[in-house]
């Protein structure tokens, strides 16, 4: 059974569609100042439905653990509010912003939409939030590990 609702909003001056869901969420830490925007892929992950599943049935997570999901026609979804930390990067999640694309990119390419898209809502999240860093998925966690162990991987 479908766990959300769309509905249309206008956030940062871009039209998104804001994802609603049928369940609360709880336990979850506010977000001190934003510095960093974290991009991921969401890798053979296909449908809204198939993400809330893995996070919130699987993991059991509050909910979706990005802030925002951007899909192949370039649609930006906002998933997870920003008042609520996300859990998207080990680590980073009380102070940076969770985007993810739909598309596995080690295996294809985004789409241009989404690149346009993606590039929109960075540009949109950096000036509201005065963010300077953007980071992919995997240089955050290189850079996590490298600061606790002290060394290169």
């Amino acid at each position: 059974m479908k766990q959300y609702m769309i509905s249309k909003i206008e956030k940062f001056g871009l039209k998104i569609k804001k994802i609603n869901y049928s369940f609360k969420i709880t336990n979850t830490n506010s977000p001190t100042k934003f510095i960093k925007i974290i991009v991921h892929h969401v890798g053979k992950t296909k449908t809204i439905q198939e993400i809330i599943d893995l996070h919130v049935k699987k993991n059991h997570w509050s909910s979706i653990g990005y802030h925002f999901l951007i899909g192949k026609r370039g649609q930006i979804y906002y998933s997870r509010d920003l008042k609520y930390a996300g859990a998207h990067t080990f680590g980073y999640n009380k102070n940076s912003i969770g985007i993810a694309l739909f598309g596995n990119f080690d295996e294809t390419e985004p789409t241009t939409k989404q690149i346009v898209s993606l590039n929109n809502l960075v540009d949109a999240l950096k000036q509201e939030y005065k963010i300077k860093k953007v980071l992919g998925h995997n240089q955050a966690i290189y850079k996590l590990l490298k600061t606790d162990t002290g060394k290169q991987i």
